[in-house]
C-alpha cells in the first residue's frame, strides 16, 4: 500500500560478528540502530548470550553519539541484565547501566530536598480517583 515498513531479520554469522566487534564503523545512525535491534533479536532467539550483549552495549555507549542508538543499547542491556543473566552478572552491570540510563534522562536521581521527597511520597500514595 505504498508504506515502507521494517522487518525483523536475524543477521548472518559474519555480519553479527562484525557488528559486535565494531558498531562504530557504520556511519549511518539508522543502520546502527537497526543493527542493535537485530542483535537484540539474537538475544531473544537465544543465539547471542545476554552477557555478551551487555558487554557490547556498554562498550558501544562510550563512542555512540546518536541518542536513539544509545537508548536502544542501554535499554536492551538493562532488560538483559534484569531478566536473562545471573544475579552476579546483574550486580556487576547495574552501576554502569544505571549511570547510562540517568545520563540519557531515562531515570532521574531522587531529590535531596526533604520537602520534595515528602511531596513525592505523598503523590505516590495518592488515589488517582481523587
Amino acid at each position: 500500500a505504498g508504506d515502507f515498513g521494517y522487518g525483523r531479520f536475524l543477521l548472518d554469522e559474519r555480519t553479527r560478528a562484525a557488528a559486535l566487534e565494531d558498531l562504530g564503523c557504520v556511519r549511518d545512525a539508522l543502520l546502527r540502530l537497526q543493527l542493535v535491534e537485530a542483535l537484540w533479536e539474537h538475544v531473544r532467539e537465544a543465539d547471542l548470550a545476554p552477557g555478551a550483549f551487555i558487554d557490547f552495549a556498554l562498550r558501544g555507549l562510550v563512542a555512540e553519539e546518536e541518542w536513539e542508538v544509545r537508548v536502544a543499547l542501554v535499554e536492551h542491556a538493562h532488560t538483559a541484565a534484569a531478566r536473562y543473566v545471573s544475579s552476579a552478572s546483574r550486580t556487576a552491570a547495574r552501576p554502569a547501566l544505571a549511570a547510562a540510563r540517568q545520563a540519557l534522562g531515562l531515570i532521574r536521581p531522587a531529590p535531596q530536598d526533604p520537602a520534595a521527597r515528602a511531596l513525592l511520597a505523598l503523590a505516590s500514595s495518592a488515589d488517582p480517583a481523587d
